[in-house]
């Protein structure tokens, strides 16, 4: 039993923003609250998903690390894969290495999904703030190549082949200048 006013005084949070967290929480499925004229009564649903288990001989079992699990797990979901490369504008290789960074990301952080939904819809929120070109560029060779009245232009191996599928035709004189390697 709390009020609002309570937990934003404990949590150092606006009665709004305390307001909005619980009915986020309960549209998730996470609580479930019982209103009166002072008080909120919270209930924690699933209350053991957020419990270590206690075997028999009354010792505690941490959960285990299934990030590399979830990792594997999702490399293998093909549908999820396609869905999410299609919805970002990625290919299926830049999903891919985004993935392991976000599990290298998260392992880094100590943070252990409790199940392979969280850890999906995590990496899908995380990737929305990554910017996948700059961390994909770093680990590639960079190209010059320019042609008649074209300043020198930089870019990866695909951006380069992809100019001198076009430019590269009589009048155009398409050259390589150097290769940058990372």
């Amino acid at each position: 039993m709390t009020s609002f006013r309570k937990l934003a005084d404990d949590l150092g949070m606006t009665v709004s923003q305390i307001r909005t967290s619980l009915t986020k929480l309960n549209q998730t499925g996470e609580i479930d609250t019982i209103k009166s004229k002072r008080f909120t009564k919270i209930i924690l649903l699933n209350y053991e998903n957020y419990q270590a288990d206690i075997i028999a001989s009354g010792s505690l079992i941490k959960h285990e690390n299934n990030n590399k699990v979830f990792l594997q797990m999702a490399l293998k979901d093909v549908g999820w894969q396609e869905i999410l490369c299609m919805h970002n504008k990625i290919t299926v290789g830049q999903m891919k290495f985004m993935l392991e960074r976000f599990t290298k990301h998260i392992e880094s952080a100590d943070d252990r999904k409790p199940n392979f939904k969280e850890y999906k819809n995590h990496f899908t929120n995380w990737l929305r703030y990554q910017n996948i070109k700059e961390h994909e560029v770093k680990n590639q060779d960079m190209y010059q190549f320019q042609w008649n009245g074209q300043a020198l232009l930089t870019g990866t191996k695909e951006q380069y082949e992809r100019a001198k599928k076009t430019y590269d035709v009589d009048g155009f004189d398409f050259k390589l200048i150097k290769i940058t390697k990372r």
